[in-house]
This record gives structure tokens, C-alpha cells and sequence, in this order.
């Protein structure tokens, strides 16, 4: 589509792709932009939002009746007075009425309340025999209150009068065909608050009464049912006889329901039908204007009478080998002028649900398939563009002409950590019985091999998202991605061989599982498969099986030639695991627990790399880990030459400039000439900060003793000498050299 610039008239049927380029070509997509832009046909849209509401209303009275009928069965309900009233004789209902309590039951709303007095939902507070609920108008009682009990009556009364008004309230607005437990819980409870008792009734209770009477009534017979329905006083029979009326009442409106549903539904799938037709024409005339219709085989399925009409000339069918041949034959019209069909036979075929059906009719060899054993006139794409080289050569042992590697290819990078890009891990390792997947296999020493090899290559600096684990079994398959999600491996990619046909990963780590000692190798034997497997990786490709016991069992010599060539570039055998930066250090898995001494590329060996400062990173080894140094900074002194003549020693990356010197030296006071010891080289001094002491020659001819930043000049000397007096000639002993004594000394 990109290659011939098409940015319209292409719609693709489905939303299921993975590309973000499809969006806009989705049908759905295109759908909305025309609502959108006021570009749909109107009277379509107005026909299917009719259709729409003709069928949302469908539902919802569906689902009402659907709601008494389960709930009924549920033993969650049961029938409202005036449903039962419709199946009953008028005898039966006047009964109902005239015999219930008339204190509580005054009008048309409290006819419910009447219904379950009589089915026994209140006969704790009442009697329960015939005998017991007539009137005895002969006894009398007279009940003496006190003003204050009187007082607590009249509020229990008035009490329960609003509680009653306000069940009759919700018992209009509820269902107009059940009295649910909670409707029942309320009725309940407000009788009983009416005789002067407050209790709380479960609703749990309700539910096991009314599941207990119904299951006691199946035990009659019709002839016990015709004898109750005839019965003269209703009042007088038991609970269990009363349930078997009721059950028969109940029967009698589920049959009608049961009807009404079947009608109900019949509208609804015809409505359905009317809006799918309607939907299938508002994308007929989407795809009338498209140059180019996208879709599966089922979706060709679904719009088979629109591509009937639409009629388009050429059919193009992709991953045509793995298709049914009936899938592509149901899909042509008559207007088909040119049927394309691409697919690559050596690969995997059609799969039937049914086994013999491949094996007894050959439904799993496909249009394609069966063209090409024809000899029918082909042509092969030999130019691939997934695969190494050194992957790619273990094609022509599938294919009879060779397979041209592209250009681009040969520049693809070496996988990190290994020393192979391609290796075949050879083991003798039995596989287990059975996995969790019924007829499934599992190997238990190449799950964990795979999921330390995939843990290695993560901490190596892979992503996980270029690495594919990919098994015959789907046992192994789950096996294995719980053991990586254990890990936290939860991006790494894990699937069976035969759902991955089509699909390609950087790095391909394949687990062939079979190794028993009954020399079956199951799906290893079909070369479709093992093709399919081998032609997944673009940088990587490791493998792990029994290969021995492949050569020894198969039956197509696929295997001997494959695992020969391996053999002979010394790519089968042990795993070897190498620093990329340090290329000696290798160090073969000969045992699991090697991946576990070495848990990444990283090697003991220092860095050593050169650094931009020029110095070689002095650290141990980190070569999976910020191999370009951007967190790994450079710690050695910095070593270039000062003007001072030193070398700067400063952190090479904690300084900016080399222009402190930190060498200790001695250094002049300048003016004063003194020198002052172990000071920084690039420290700068003054006779202020000069302590030593003067020692200039003063003209007396003693030398100044004053310590030389607490004077300034050396004019007085406090030197003891014996001086001779000018005026006298007389000498005086022990005076200041400074001091000029006279006469009066």
C-alpha cells in the first residue's frame, strides 16, 4: 500500500491489526469519520438507529421477562395476587380475601398481603389449622390498659400503619408479575410489627420456606390437584396442600411466559436480522468506492453476498498454504478473473479440528498445496530479508532452489554475551510423562535451560521484547512462561511454533522438548513444522534438543543433514558464554548452575576500555551495564602538565579545568626573601603572611631580630651591648644598642 503511495481507497474489514499505518483504513474507522464529516447516507443511518431502538427495546422486555420466570425457578419469588388471580376461580379468589385478616387487608393493595397470609408466610403469629382460623364471635376478651401502655399501643399501631402504606408504595412500582424475598421480607415484617411483635426476618429463610413447600407438593399426584382445586374452603387445607394449589397456579404462568418468550425472541432475531442487513449495506456502499478490500477468510465469509454484488476481479490471498482450500474456493464470485494465491507450502499447512480428516481426506493440503504437486505453473520469491546468513543456510534443506540472502543481512549485529549467533544445545535429558495440558509434553531440564539462558541474555543488555522462546508443545510453551514470569521475564514473547508462522524476532530460542525412551519424536518428524521453527530469527537463532535421538528416530533425513553441517562450523554441543569486550574470557555451560556464576556478559577481568578523556577505565568489568560509560565516569588523576611544570592530580571527572596544583612545595616571599615550607604550588604569598624572622643586617651591624610581618623597617635593634659615652669617655655596660646614652646615664 506504501510502496504505491495509496493514501485512499483502501478499506481493510476487522479491527484486529497491530500496525497503527492500518487505522485509518479500518472499515469501522472510515466509518466514523463519514458521521463525522455529514458524509454517511442519512436515510441508512436513520433506518439503523430505528432498527437499533426496535431491539434495545426487545432486550430490555426480554430481560424483564426473563427476570420473574428465573427468579420463580430460583425459589427467589412468587406470583402477585392479581397474577394468580387470572388462573384461579372466583370462588377460590373471594375466598382468598373474605377469609384473611380483615384488621390489617382493607383494600385492592392489601391483596398481596392476603395471598401470603394464606401460603403460611405469617403463621408463626397465627394458627395454622382450619379449625383454628374461624371466627369464635362467642369469646370475648377484654384487655385492661393502664393510660401509659395504652399511649405505647397507639404508637406501635401508628408505627406499623406507615410502614404498611410505604410497602404498598414500592409494591406499585415493582414488578408487576413477583413479590420478590426483599418485598416478602418487608410484608413480613410489617405484619408482625401490625399484631405488636418487631422481628427481623432473613431472607435466607424465606427463600428455604418456599423451596421446602414447593418440593413437599411434587409429591401429589394430578388427581390430588383436581381433588384440592374442587375443594370448598381453600382456608381449611394444610401449607403442603395450599403449595400444591399454588404450584399448579405457578405453572399455569410459566407456561404462558414461556410462550410470550418464544414470540419475544422470534421478533428480536428477525429485528437482529433487519439490522445486520441494514449495517452490511452501509459497508457495501463504503467498499463499492474501495480499489482495494482487506480481509480474512471468515470476514469473506460474513460479506459473501456483498462481494457477489461488488464483484471484484482479482482475488489475492495471503498465507494461501496455510488456508483451507474450501475457505478460497467459498470466497470467489463469478466475476473472479484473477486469483492470486501466495503462501509458501513448505511451511505449515491447513489444520483441521478433527484429526482423521486430515489424515483420511487430506483436508490439511491446501489450494496452494495441491496446485504446486500439480505441477501447476509457479513462481518463487527467492530473495529473503529476515535471516542471517548463517540462518538462512539451513534452508536448502527445504527448499529445492536456493534461497539469495539480501544485502542487508550480512550487517546485522552479534548477539550480545554468546560467542555463536547461531548454536544447537545438545543434551540427553529424558522428557517428562505428561504436562498439565492433556496430550501435551514437557522437558523439565529445558524449561529451566531456557529460562536461565533468557535471564542471562536480559542482564547481558537485550530487551525482552527481541526475544522469542518458541516450543512444539504447548505444555512447554505454559510451563515455561511461568517460570519466566517467576523472573519478571513478562515482555519476553512465548509461543508454539505453529501460531507463530508468519511472525520474527531478533533472538529465537527454540525447545524441541522430545527425548523418551519409546523413540518417539512426535511433531520434530514434520519437516513443515521443523521449517517454520528454524525460520523465525533474524540475529539469533539457539536451539535445544536431543539431536542425537532425532538422527536415530526420524524418518525424512532432515535432521541428520541439518545437525551434520552444525557439527562440522562447531556450532553444536556446549553453550559458550563470552565477555564482548573481553573476547578470552569464555566460559562453556557444561551445568546449569554456570549461568548462575556468571549471571551476565560481564567478566572478572578490568574494563579497560578508552575512555574520551584518554585514560582506560580502571572498574571491573561492566560490559552489559553502561558500556558507553555515561554512569561509569572516569576516577584516575588527570596527569596533564601544569604551568607550574607539575602534573594535575585532581579527579579526571570531577574537574572542569586544570588550574589548581596541589603539589607541595617551598616557596620565596616575595619582597622579603624568605622561604616558606609545604605549601600548595599554586598558592600565592606576601611578607604579610611571612612569620620568620627578619635577619636583615641594620647599620649598627646586628642582625633585626623582629619577626618580619610585624614590622616595617628595621630602624631600632634591641641588641645589650656595652657602649662608651661621647660627653664623658666613660663606658656603660648593658644597654640597647639603639639607645644613645649621655652624661646623665
Amino acid at each position: 500500500m506504501f510502496e504505491c503511495d495509496l493514501t485512499e481507497g483502501v478499506v481493510r474489514i476487522g479491527g484486529r491489526s497491530k500496525s497503527p499505518n492500518l487505522e485509518p483504513y479500518i472499515l469501522s474507522n472510515i466509518k466514523k469519520n463519514l458521521s463525522m464529516n455529514n458524509k454517511s447516507n442519512r436515510f441508512v443511518k436513520y433506518l439503523i438507529a430505528v432498527e437499533s431502538n426496535i431491539l434495545d427495546g426487545l432486550r430490555r422486555r426480554i430481560d424483564y421477562e426473563n427476570e420473574s420466570t428465573n427468579t420463580i425457578l430460583n425459589h427467589g419469588a412468587i406470583l402477585r395476587f392479581n397474577v394468580v388471580k387470572e388462573t384461579i376461580t372466583e370462588s377460590q379468589t373471594q375466598q382468598l380475601i373474605d377469609f384473611s385478616d380483615r384488621e390489617i387487608f382493607r383494600n385492592d393493595l392489601d391483596e398481596d398481603f392476603c395471598l401470603l397470609e394464606w401460603l403460611g408466610f405469617f403463621q408463626e403469629y397465627q394458627n395454622t389449622t382450619c379449625e383454628q382460623t374461624e371466627a369464635t364471635d362467642n369469646q370475648e376478651e377484654e384487655d385492661i390498659f393502664d393510660s401509659d401502655n395504652e399511649s405505647m399501643a397507639n404508637e406501635r399501631i401508628l408505627e406499623s400503619d406507615l410502614k404498611l402504606n410505604t410497602i404498598k408504595k414500592n409494591l406499585i412500582t415493582s414488578n408487576e408479575f413477583i413479590l420478590n424475598l426483599n418485598n416478602i421480607q418487608q410484608m413480613v415484617e410489617a405484619f408482625h410489627l401490625r399484631k405488636g411483635a418487631e422481628k427481623k426476618i432473613d431472607q435466607a429463610d424465606i427463600q428455604n420456606f418456599i423451596k421446602t413447600k414447593t418440593e413437599e407438593s411434587l409429591k401429589f399426584s394430578d388427581n390430588d390437584f383436581l381433588i384440592l382445586q374442587n375443594f370448598p374452603n381453600i382456608w381449611k387445607l394444610d401449607y403442603t396442600q395450599r403449595f400444591l394449589l399454588y404450584s399448579k397456579w405457578q405453572s399455569t404462568f410459566l407456561n404462558k411466559k414461556q410462550e410470550l418468550m418464544l414470540e419475544l425472541i422470534n421478533k428480536f432475531n428477525q429485528s437482529a436480522s433487519i439490522l445486520a442487513e441494514l449495517r452490511l449495506n452501509e459497508d457495501k456502499e463504503i467498499m463499492e468506492h474501495a480499489l482495494i478490500v482487506a480481509m480474512t477468510t471468515t470476514g469473506s465469509t460474513k460479506y459473501h453476498n456483498i462481494l457477489k454484488d461488488i464483484g471484484p476481479k482479482i482475488f489475492i490471498v495471503e498465507e494461501a498454504a496455510e488456508v483451507f482450500e474450501a475457505h478460497i474456493v467459498g470466497s470467489l464470485s463469478k466475476h473472479c478473473e484473477h486469483l492470486i494465491l501466495i503462501g509458501d507450502h513448505i511451511q505449515l499447512r491447513p489444520n483441521p479440528a478433527v484429526y482423521n480428516l486430515a489424515r483420511i481426506y487430506k483436508l490439511d493440503v491446501s489450494l496452494f498445496e495441491r496446485l504446486i504437486n500439480n505441477n501447476f505453473k509457479r513462481v518463487m520469491l527467492n530473495s529473503q530479508h529476515r535471516m542471517r546468513p548463517d540462518i538462512s543456510k539451513l534452508m536448502k534443506y527445504f527448499y529445492e532452489q536456493p534461497i539469495q540472502d539480501d544485502p542487508s543481512v550480512h550487517s546485522f549485529p552479534q548477539v550480545l554475551g554468546l560467542t555463536k549467533n547461531i548454536f544447537f544445545i545438545n543434551h540427553k535429558n529424558w522428557e517428562n510423562a505428561t504436562g498439565k495440558i492433556r496430550n501435551s509434553k514437557i522437558n523439565d531440564y529445558e524449561i529451566s535451560y531456557v529460562v536461565k539462558l533468557v535471564n542471562y541474555l536480559t542482564n547481558s543488555g537485550h530487551e525482552q521484547e527481541i526475544i522469542t522462546v518458541l516450543s512444539m508443545y504447548l505444555g512447554q510453551t505454559m510451563a515455561i512462561k511461568k517460570e519466566l514470569e517467576k523472573k519478571s521475564l513478562i515482555s519476553v514473547k512465548i509461543s508454539t511454533v505453529d501460531n507463530y508462522q508468519g511472525e520474527e524476532n531478533k533472538i529465537i530460542i527454540l525447545s524441541l522438548v522430545r527425548s523418551n525412551r519409546e523413540n518417539k519424536i512426535g511433531f520434530v518428524n514434520v519437516p513443515n513444522r521443523v521449517c517454520v521453527a528454524l525460520s523465525r530469527a533474524k540475529h539469533g537463532l539457539y536451539v535445544l534438543g536431543n539431536f542425537d535421538f532425532f538422527c536415530l528416530n526420524e524418518t525424512n533425513n532432515k535432521w541428520k543433514l541439518i545437525v551434520q553441517e552444525i557439527k562440522q562450523s562447531g556450532k553444536l554441543g556446549e553453550l559458550d558464554l563470552t565477555c564482548h569486550i573481553h573476547t578470552q574470557n569464555n566460559t562453556k555451560v557444561s551445568d546449569l548452575c554456570i549461568f548462575d556464576k556468571r549471571i551476565n556478559c560481564n567478566c572478572d577481568s578490568k574494563c579497560g576500555i578508552l575512555l574520551k578523556c584518554g585514560h582506560c577505565c580502571t572498574k571491573k568489568c561492566h560490559a552489559s551495564d553502561d558500556l558507553l560509560h555515561e554512569k561509569h565516569k572516569c576516577m584516575s588523576f588527570c596527569g596533564k602538565t601544569l604551568k607550574c611544570s607539575h602534573k594535575c592530580r585532581q579527579i579526571c571527572s570531577k574537574h572542569v579545568k586544570c588550574d589548581k596544583c596541589y603539589v607541595t612545595v617551598n616557596k620565596i616571599i616575595e619582597p622579603c626573601g624568605h622561604e616558606i615550607k609545604s605549601v600548595i604550588c599554586d598558592s600565592t604569598f606576601t611578607s604579610k603572611d611571612c612569620k620568620s624572622v627578619c635577619n636583615k643586617k641594620m647599620s649598627c651591624g646586628h642582625l633585626c631580630t623582629q619577626i618580619c610581618n610585624e614590622h616595617t623597617s628595621c630602624s631600632s635593634c634591641p641588641s645589650i651591648v656595652d657602649k662608651i659615652i661621647p660627653d664623658c669617655g666613660h663606658e656603660i655596660k648593658s644597654v640597647r644598642c639603639e639607645s644613645l646614652p649621655t652624661r646623665k646615664d
